[in-house]
């Protein structure tokens, strides 16, 4: 029923805003860049793949099967919830038998990797198979930490939460550090020193002009997986010139 009305949706549009295919595709994939580049520059590990959510919906509108594969598409919506999550405090982001649940979780990705790998005809020498499915594996578990275990084991430790503190705070300065792939954004915090932010947060405090004696609100939670995190954007509380 919801698919359906999905499809109806999308085809009123069309109607009411007709445009020749062509242009649709080409605007959708304006749209799709602007949206990725956003996330891949600004975004933190775990809200990256939420730079898929507009290609993740297509193909599942368009492409979708009979079969349930088709629902994997839909994963990066699960970054939708943990967006503002733009702060972990804790290092590492989880502890005790939760660290080792955060690798155990890639294993069904490896299972589903050489399911079809030994469904496929590809041909070539056995050094090359073998480098080619090591090089593959190793991206997996990878890709698979930070953008499927971090995803929902976040998810889940935000359920429940088991502590939340408003913290009164300034923020002293924001900066970056490293160039290129390597740039993270970083906050230097009263009471909490240099944090990693997300670039959305240090875009937000530049935009907001927060200055060294400003104070601020933010809210910091603790999980049911006891991993403790900053969600949203500082409250602005005192402007102090």
């Amino acid at each position: 029923m919801t698919e359906n009305m999905l499809f109806y949706s999308f085809y009123l549009l069309l109607a009411v805003f007709p445009m020749p295919e062509i242009e649709y595709f080409t605007l959708f994939m304006f749209l799709f860049a602007v949206w990725a580049v956003c996330f891949l520059i600004c975004g933190q590990s775990w809200q990256l793949i939420a730079a898929f959510v507009p290609f993740s919906l297509s193909a599942y509108l368009f492409y979708s099967d009979n079969f349930g594969w088709d629902l994997f598409l839909l994963f990066p919506i699960l970054a939708i919830p943990i967006f503002d999550i733009h702060i972990v405090l804790s290092r590492p982001k989880f502890k005790g038998i939760v660290a080792y649940i955060n690798y155990i979780l890639i294993i069904p990705l490896l299972v589903i990797y050489w399911y079809f790998a030994d469904n496929s005809n590809v041909s070539g020498t056995w050094i090359g198979t073998a480098f080619r499915h090591v090089g593959v594996c190793l991206i997996i578990i990878f890709a698979g930490k930070f953008w499927f275990s971090d995803v929902v084991l976040l998810l889940i430790n935000r359920l429940w939460i088991r502590d939340k503190v408003n913290l009164e705070t300034r923020i002293n300065n924001v900066f970056i550090t490293g160039a290129g792939k390597t740039r993270t954004f970083y906050a230097s915090i009263y009471q909490l020193g240099n944090v990693e932010i997300s670039g959305f947060f240090y875009q937000y405090v530049r935009f907001k002009k927060i200055g060294s004696q400003d104070k601020i609100v933010l809210k910091i939670k603790t999980g049911c997986l006891g991993t403790q995190f900053i969600s949203g954007f500082p409250k602005i509380l005192e402007r102090r010139l």
